[in-house]
């Protein structure tokens, strides 16, 4: 688990350090204010991306970013003279322990990745579908199926199945060989030609021997993989972790309807307010206007010569 973060050199971020807590956390903060720096900067010790130079602070100098974790270890990715990741252990001294990596490419040293052991379910971005919600039945399940590795007894027993049908086609191709040697031996009445039966004989009984002890080998195996799945009948709850998960589509899909119906209020509130307003100024300036009339307007109309008073 991650301890805390910190940037040096990176775009805005001359030297910021931000503390995590156990469990999921949050970035948040007004629009542009850096939160996607923060998360680029992980992408960048957890994945190697972005690459190119393009994130670097501006004002020069090398971009450092470290990740502390609890378990007392650090790794650090820098670029500045040279390209580097540093694996380096807090809680020794004099660097004992510290391992330093320059050629990678564009990949992640397989030790970094080991040692930081992350995947797309640790870092989700701002407009992100919500985990799970956004996949179909099918692809829920097929998740699940990934965690608990059983795509891979799938997988196995497909494999098994397949080899066992070429070994029984090839042992059944071999009796028939037999067959046809045995009938060959039958009318074969020189010895030379019975001693080379003989041969392919020993050979094939040799190879149906193999095939045998293989097709045995290959039962077993399918054996223990059923006694596998029987242990995993226990994740048959999964099938009721799908309904809550439709449950909680469904009241967010409503959630959705009564956040756009309370937007469209809000924006039919916005402009009565904005019509309001400009009635306001109108009146204010015809009242400017008519002040101004009134001021420069003479006692007597010069157009029809009737007085104030009169009018």
């Amino acid at each position: 688990m991650i301890n805390s973060l910190i940037m040096d050199n990176f775009q805005s971020h001359k030297n910021s350090e931000f503390l995590f807590d156990e469990g999921i956390n949050i970035i948040v903060g007004q629009s542009d204010s850096g939160k996607t720096t923060i998360v680029r900067a992980l992408n960048w010790v957890i994945n190697n991306r972005p690459s190119g130079e393009a994130f670097r602070s501006s004002w020069g100098g090398e971009t450092n970013v470290n990740l502390n974790l609890v378990s007392g270890w650090a790794v650090r990715r820098g670029k500045g003279k040279t390209n580097f990741y540093n694996l380096q252990n807090l809680t020794s001294v004099a660097g004992q322990g510290d391992e330093k990596f320059l050629s990678f490419g564009q990949d992640v040293p397989e030790e970094i990745k080991k040692f930081l052991n992350f995947s797309s379910l640790n870092i989700a971005w701002q407009f992100d579908s919500p985990f799970l919600l956004a996949m179909s039945g099918g692809e829920v399940a097929k998740y699940f199926n990934t965690i608990v590795h059983l795509d891979k007894i799938d997988s196995s027993i497909l494999s098994i199945n397949k080899t066992l049908r070429k070994e029984k086609e090839l042992l059944e191709v071999c009796d028939k060989h037999i067959e046809g040697l045995e009938e060959r031996e039958e009318s074969f009445g020189y010895l030379d030609e019975a001693e080379e039966i003989a041969d392919e004989l020993e050979i094939l009984d040799s190879d149906l021997f193999k095939i045998g002890t293989q097709q045995k080998f290959l039962s077993e195996t399918l054996e223990e993989i059923k006694n596998c799945q029987k242990e995993l009948e226990q994740y048959s709850d999964l099938d009721d972790l799908q309904k809550d998960i439709n449950k909680i589509g469904k009241l967010l899909e409503k959630f959705n309807k009564v956040k756009e119906k309370q937007n469209e209020l809000l924006r039919t509130l916005e402009l009565i307010t904005n019509i309001q307003t400009n009635l306001n100024w109108y009146e204010i300036e015809l009242k400017k206007d008519q002040d101004k009339f009134n001021e420069l307007m003479p006692d007597i109309c010069p157009l029809c010569g009737r007085g104030e008073q009169n009018g």
